[in-house]
């Protein structure tokens, strides 16, 4: 069963009027209407997760696992949530990881065992290669900072020439940029 189903399943036992495009789930939650792209939904080990948005396009990420529901508002800037898109929600090596860009900056979460690490930065530039974000600050444009994922913990910076020729050089984020080290289909 794909895992859109499985979240429209869920929220049709609690929630009314769930509805389905194709692309994206809503729901009526009585606090207004939830929308969940399909893309934003990861399952791993018996937890399963997805990022919504509410009326006013503020990020909530809910989880199902180990026996619990809860929810969780991930760190953000909260500047301008008309310019807020996420970029990666993931169970990875036990943690549960969410990107995303919201107008000038880039957020990276990091949660296990309900404890979050963050870690942001002034850019629209990013990639990932297993283990490792590079991220290419607006004030750095010769440096590119390297984040050792899941733990967040930051290495040292590389020239931007030695990531080109590394083939890490980051993009400038947008669309459906895929962080993910999985596979979605």
């Amino acid at each position: 069963m794909e895992l859109v189903q499985v979240v429209i399943d869920l929220l049709e036992a609690s929630y009314s009027d769930v509805t389905f495009d194709g692309l994206h789930v809503e729901y009526e939650a009585g606090r207004g209407r939830r929308s969940i792209f399909v893309h934003d939904i990861d399952y791993a080990d018996g937890r399963l997760v997805w990022h919504e948005t509410d009326g006013s396009n503020n990020p909530y990420l809910v989880v199902y696992g180990d026996g619990a529901v809860w929810s969780w508002a991930p760190i953000s800037g909260g500047e301008n949530s008309v310019d807020f898109e996420c970029l990666l929600v993931e169970w990875y090596r036990e943690h549960l990881l969410f990107i995303c860009f919201e107008k000038n900056r880039i957020y990276v979460n990091s949660m296990k065992d309900k404890k979050n690490r963050s870690f942001s930065f002034y850019g629209d530039q990013l990639n990932r290669k297993d283990d490792m974000l590079y991220c290419r600050l607006y004030k750095e444009l010769d440096m590119v900072r390297r984040v050792k994922l899941p733990e967040l913990i930051e290495m040292e910076p590389l020239s931007l020439e030695q990531c080109r020729k590394d083939g890490v050089a980051p993009e400038t984020i947008g669309g459906l940029n895929d962080l993910s080290s999985k596979k979605y289909q």
